[in-house]
């Protein structure tokens, strides 16, 4: 759980957020103003997250993410806005001082999910700065990284490590056993080039916290040099700057490219004037460019074999994520989805196939969500990305047999 700072000038709502957060397993610490709350800071440390109101008598919410982002200890503590009134610049302001924004009135669990995500970032940036540091202290000067498939002969005599971007079991052995090593089965690397792979990795995993306003500021200007009255007619007039970020990063975080930024643009000019939910603007932005997410994954293949749901846990499970009283799935249902999902990415990968499940398109963000941390590299597809121009294979059911 978190040690979480509330700031917020009514005292009854202090109190029920004190009181909810408690209850839900964080420390809470409060403040009714900025001033108190940066007396908070100074004599009882950092917190992990702030949830503060964005508009209070002798200083705003605003002011005081600007000085925790001024502050080298506290620049990367995690905000949450609450307000009921703010203005769209308020929140644009907001979101470019990296702090998320809620709207009140709101539910705990809604609160509490976006605490826990605040934290789980956090913590994926701390992990990605750790691994990139160990695995340049652990490369050998003079040696090679050898790892290998299951059934590749023999064992080596060498140092045991872990090979870094995708956690399989290596070895660092001499450069004279090269030969010896890949005659064995074995794939060898030297080590620069386990430096760049895990670093590359490391930037596609974290690809969306490093989208700054600046990159999309960037992204913008050299589309404009190609189809200027394309970027004239959309940015920004149906869409901000600051928006159009957080439907780019919520692609990357699921590992579509934004390289073909014209497109996702095109997408945007037809449904931007309507549509203001990012989630929902990204959706339609992954039906656009469905063919590339789709060659992304398997290449050039027409006839993609990938995972299904066994039908009655797929009715099962949309009845429990399309509830109009809320989505709340079983634990044991969820748990059979995890940990059979996981099983089957990873046979789907030992077979050299793309681990990908195709689910219908009502599920297929809450179940890329739910399984991200136990099968992180297995892709979810929804019916309407498949091109007309391919086939599907169901090569494993879960749920079932395959």
């Amino acid at each position: 759980m978190a040690t979480v700072l509330v700031v917020e000038d009514e005292d009854v709502t202090r109190l029920l957020l004190e009181s909810g957060l408690r209850s839900a397993g964080h420390w809470v610490r409060a403040a009714a103003s900025v001033a108190e709350a940066h007396a908070e800071l100074a004599h009882s440390g950092v917190p992990e997250v702030v949830v503060t109101d964005m508009f209070m008598p002798g200083g705003s919410g605003l002011s005081l993410v600007s000085a925790l982002r001024a502050d080298p200890l506290l620049a990367d503590v995690p905000v949450i806005f609450l307000s009921g009134r703010a203005l769209p610049g308020d929140v644009e302001r907001g979101e470019a001082l990296g702090a998320t924004y809620l709207t009140k009135p709101l539910s705990l669990p809604e609160l509490t999910a976006a605490i826990d995500a605040a934290v789980q970032r956090v913590m994926a940036d701390t992990h990605a700065r750790g691994m990139a540091v160990a695995v340049i202290q652990d490369g050998k000067v003079g040696y090679v990284q050898a790892y290998g498939v299951r059934d590749a002969a023999g064992e080596l005599a060498g140092v045991p490590t872990t090979e870094p971007a995708f956690g399989l079991p290596a070895v660092w052995i001499e450069e004279r056993q090269r030969e010896s090593a890949q005659m064995a089965g074995y794939t060898v690397v030297d080590c620069p080039t386990v430096v760049a792979t895990h670093l590359s990795h490391l930037m596609q995993v974290n690809a969306a916290r490093l989208l700054g306003r600046n990159e999309v500021q960037m992204l913008v200007e050299h589309v404009t040099k190609l189809a200027p009255k394309l970027i004239e007619d959309v940015i920004p007039k149906m869409i901000a700057i600051a928006p159009l970020q957080k439907v780019l990063q919520l692609l990357l975080e699921e590992g579509v490219h934004i390289r073909d930024f014209r497109s996702i643009v095109e997408s945007l000019a037809e449904h931007a004037g309507t549509v203001t939910d990012p989630a929902e603007l990204a959706r339609r932005i992954r039906t656009h460019i469905a063919p590339a997410i789709v060659q992304q994954i398997y290449g050039p293949v027409r006839e993609l074999d990938v995972i299904a749901l066994e039908p009655d846990l797929e009715r099962m499970v949309t009845q429990a994520l399309t509830s109009p009283h809320g989505a709340v799935l079983d634990p044991g249902v969820a748990d059979t989805l995890t940990r059979q999902a996981s099983d089957m990415a990873r046979r789907q990968e030992d077979k050299g196939h793309p681990a990908c499940l195709l689910v219908p398109d009502s599920l297929r963000a809450p179940l890329a969500r739910l399984l991200k941390r136990a099968a992180p590299r297995l892709k979810v597809l929804a019916h309407s990305e498949i091109p007309e121009t391919h086939s599907i294979r169901i090569g494993s059911i879960i749920g079932g047999t395959a």
